[in-house]
């Protein structure tokens, strides 16, 4: 019946519900079109970052090679990321990697001058030093995390009752 109805009136099917249009769905076309302007730069935003993230993760596998570095090339790409820090939102994930990197690389700088010393005082060539050497690397620990009540220096009975 709605079909004859519909054939006779003149009327074409085209004005039923049409997306976007308030006789069909409901949506506005002015919130309709906000909401997809707010995705778009939802989605750009995310690309952004997806970018940056990616930059500081290929500088840090190309960081990974430290070990074959020397102190100023260590201390040259500090300099390098502490410049790019002052590009970064305090806030920002990023400026917290790159914290995290300045951190490891001045640990890789620590070590790298902790060996030169223990080559400078214990050379293995030096004859003198052979067996002072050996003597440090068997006895080496952190006092950090060495007990002093094993030994008892903090023990009340060692104090005389004058």
């Amino acid at each position: 019946m709605s079909m004859m109805r519909k054939w006779f009136s003149g009327r074409s099917d085209c004005v039923s519900a049409q997306p976007g249009s308030e006789y069909g769905s409901g949506i506005r076309d002015t919130s309709y079109h906000a909401r997809i302007a707010e995705l778009e730069h939802q989605i750009m935003e995310s690309k952004r970052r997806i970018a940056e993230y990616q930059k500081v993760i290929d500088d840090s596998r190309a960081a990974s090679g430290y070990d074959d570095c020397d102190v100023d090339e260590l201390q040259c790409r500090i300099d390098e990321l502490e410049k790019s820090l002052y590009d970064c939102d305090v806030m920002s994930d990023r400026y917290d990697m790159i914290q995290e990197e300045i951190e490891i690389l001045q640990h890789r700088i620590n070590q790298i001058e902790d060996s030169r010393d223990d080559d400078t005082y214990c050379s293995e060539d030096d004859d003198t030093y052979s067996g002072i050497c050996q003597l440090y690397d068997d006895h080496h620990y952190d006092y950090d995390d060495h007990c002093y009540d094993d030994h008892q220096l903090y023990d009340d009975h060692h104090y005389d009752d004058r």
